[in-house]
């Protein structure tokens, strides 16, 4: 239909201006390639670009007014095309931006809400426009207004891993830490004091201040700690039991329930080395004398920005449905973003982790599925813009904004600080987008929706979430399937769903239901089309972290799903491997570590995944066969089992970055393998995405 719908573009401009000495098949080809691009440039991107927006004046002609005053200009100056057939051939454009006029009308009358209104990228793009990873990314680029980055070290970080590279970064932070949370809890489930809240703020924010303040007369400063996080939340949670302790460390006591009278005294230990640092230390009692304590009190402590509080004198009908003055309140910054000491000064300085997990007991043990990506390089540069942007949202002024967050211009060889981190090994593309917060700019979206509508036919689509209430994500990945993509939508059951109320629940079952219509009742189209659309439940009862059920239970639906063989075409080799594995983890001992208590009585773990992977089938259809796959498979589950068992009773994790060292012997053959496999346009029709992140398929992300 894409290849019929252009071809018809190119017949009405070859029609309009027919043959003569003056035009020729390559002006009416150039005309309708001008007029796509000028469609994609003024019309498609614009308005897409606004995709979770409300719009007042939701209609098309300005755009489209724009779009042809750009198509006449290069009619008139620079076709080459004679004066009787302008007419013509605007004709032609002015019809095209009517269709797609239609085209909107007919969404915004079907969704009955102009957020969810989405011009179709096909209305500019012919397939083989976007049919290499390059051309994908600067599409995605051209929409969002950011840039895909090389020099980025990327690792991935599972389920609880997530709590000890937070204390990580806190402790090797020297310039500043940015923690931007949605959750740091302040009592768990059973109302008692939670013990990652606890052991967070003792273990790795105070023993920060207090390396910190030891050594200040050496460095000359205290790193800047700051908490983001949302008003709503942070009541929520009680997350003050903590957080204002945190606010002044030197000063206020925490008190607990007499039960955690250990925690109590821990704490009060550790604020007592805290002050004696401070005291021993010449440069802050210096400090202390010249400008004050309260200059002392505001250098030692962890800042922490409550953000979007209620404002009850904003309502609006257009915040909520159904409700018909609804107020701000609804509005919540659900980002959880953990990131230290990047700098415009050095490409390779800080780190970042973009995840789904909070502060709290119940994101860590055998019961809570989840994946965060540590990243660093120039992508996550822009941290520090998307940060001082929530601060001028909140009030802050210019001159308010603190100093390490402060824009600088890059140094002349920054580019070559690049180069040097890519001959080094950080290699991987990456780009940051974030949704803002109530009615602003929501680029996820965009990026998102650009990778379901332009994945080449053949693609897979991988695509888990905890919260699945918008049927317009759902109707983007149908439409997918039918354009040929292989679609797997995966939800959780109600038994292992991390937020199982009745309202999400029900809505998340009345899409699936739907989903599972279309799988039953078009699956012949859809393989007709070459997609194929499949349903998946986590309905699972094992520990997320036990490495032998893990891999019985693949091993169980490979032979039960023949499809799956289809879909991840792997050498024989590597599934005789996965069946042996268990025999081989019983032979040497192995036996999964599980730190939470809690979850004894119900080890059901909780789907929180929020990452998505797309490959097309260039790319899978030439690297999942190869025979290497079968040792560097069995090296990481391995190395996961290794990290998982290493972990002792206090939690601790070795550094993530060292799994990819003990799978870096195998892994280099097969890539190599692979490289050498591939001719140049399969090299360049080999794409990969992965992303990760905060966002659910649902209406409020």
């Amino acid at each position: 239909m894409v290849d019929f719908y252009h071809r018809e573009i190119d017949k009405a401009f070859s029609l309009v201006l027919g043959e003569s000495g003056l035009v020729t098949n390559d002006t009416w080809m150039m005309a309708a390639q001008v007029a796509r691009e000028a469609l994609l440039e003024e019309v498609i991107l614009p308005y897409n670009r606004l995709l979770g927006q409300r719009k007042k004046h939701d209609k098309l002609n300005g755009l489209g007014s724009r779009a042809e005053q750009v198509f006449r200009v290069w009619l008139y100056l620079d076709s080459g095309i004679p004066k009787e057939k302008y007419e013509g051939v605007m004709y032609v454009f002015r019809h095209l931006v009517e269709f797609m006029e239609d085209s909107r009308k007919e969404s915004r009358d079907t969704w009955e809400d102009s957020r969810l209104v989405w011009i179709p990228m096909h209305y500019a793009l012919r397939l083989e426009d976007h049919d290499t990873q390059d051309e994908i990314d600067g599409i995605i680029e051209r929409a969002v207004g950011r840039h895909f980055s090389t020099g980025n070290d990327v690792h991935y970080v599972i389920n609880e891993q997530f709590q000890i590279e937070l204390a990580r970064m806190i402790l090797k932070a020297e310039d500043y830490h940015i923690l931007w949370i949605h959750d740091y809890a302040g009592y768990n489930g059973k109302g008692d004091p939670d013990r990652i809240g606890y052991r967070m703020t003792r273990e790795a924010y105070l023993r920060a201040l207090i390396e910190r303040a030891k050594l200040y007369d050496t460095t000359g400063k205290m790193p800047v700690y700051m908490i983001f996080i949302d008003q709503y939340y942070f009541e929520a949670n009680k997350g003050r039991l903590w957080l204002e302790f945190l606010e002044d460390p030197l000063g206020r006591s925490v008190e607990l329930p007499d039960e955690f009278d250990e925690w109590e005294e821990a704490i009060r230990e550790s604020q007592e080395e805290l002050r004696d640092a401070v005291a021993a230390s010449r440069g802050l009692q210096e400090g202390a004398r010249r400008y004050g304590q309260d200059w002392l009190k505001n250098k030692v402590k962890v800042h922490i920005n409550i953000t979007n509080p209620a404002d009850y004198s904003f309502r609006s009908a257009y915040i909520a449905d159904y409700l018909i003055i609804a107020t701000d309140n609804v509005m919540r910054d659900h980002r959880k973003i953990s990131f230290y000491d990047i700098t415009e000064l050095d490409p390779g300085r800080g780190e970042a982790i973009y995840t789904g997990t909070g502060v709290g007991e119940h994101y860590v043990g055998p019961g809570w599925d989840d994946r965060a990506v540590l990243a660093r390089g120039p992508a996550v540069l822009d941290l520090k813009r998307t940060a001082r942007h929530l601060l001028h949202t909140q009030g802050f002024k210019e001159d308010d904004i603190p100093p390490v967050l402060r824009a600088h211009d890059k140094p002349a060889n920054y580019d070559e600080m690049v180069e040097e981190l890519v001959a080094q090994g950080w290699d991987t593309s990456a780009m940051q987008v974030h949704n803002l917060t109530g009615f602003d700019q929501k680029n996820v979206n965009v990026a998102r929706a650009i990778l379901y509508d332009i994945m080449p036919g053949g693609s897979l689509m991988y695509i888990p979430d905890s919260l699945w209430n918008n049927p317009f994500w759902g109707a983007m990945l149908v439409g997918a399937s039918f354009r040929g993509c292989w679609v797997f939508p995966i939800a959780p059951s109600l038994a292992n769903a991390p937020s199982a109320g009745l309202p999400q629940m029900s809505r998340s079952n009345e899409l699936f239901k739907r989903f599972l219509a279309i799988q039953d009742r078009m699956g012949a189209e859809i393989e007709a089309a070459g997609g194929m659309f499949r349903v998946g439940i986590y309905n699972l009862d094992i520990d997320v972290e036990d490495q032998i059920a893990r891999a019985r239970l693949i091993d169980r639906n490979l032979r039960k799903n023949d499809w799956l063989l289809k879909v991840f075409p792997f050498h024989p080799s590597v599934f005789e491997m996965m069946a042996d594995l268990e025999e081989e983890f019983v032979a040497s001992g192995y036996k999964p570590v599980h730190l939470s208590d809690e979850a004894e009585g119900d080890r059901r773990p909780k789907l929180h995944l929020k990452t998505q992977f797309f490959a097309s089938r260039e790319a899978l259809s030439t690297l999942l066969p190869l025979e290497e796959w079968r040792d560097l498979l069995r090296d990481y589950v391995l190395a996961r089992a290794d990290e998982i068992e290493k972990r002792g009773p206090d939690g601790r994790y070795p550094d993530v970055k060292a799994r990819r060292e003990k799978t870096s012997e195998s892994g280099k053959p097969l890539l190599d393998a692979w490289e050498a496999s591939l001719t140049d346009m399969e090299r360049k029709q080999a794409i990969f995405y992965l992303t990760a992140g905060s966002m659910n398929q649902n209406y409020r992300s």
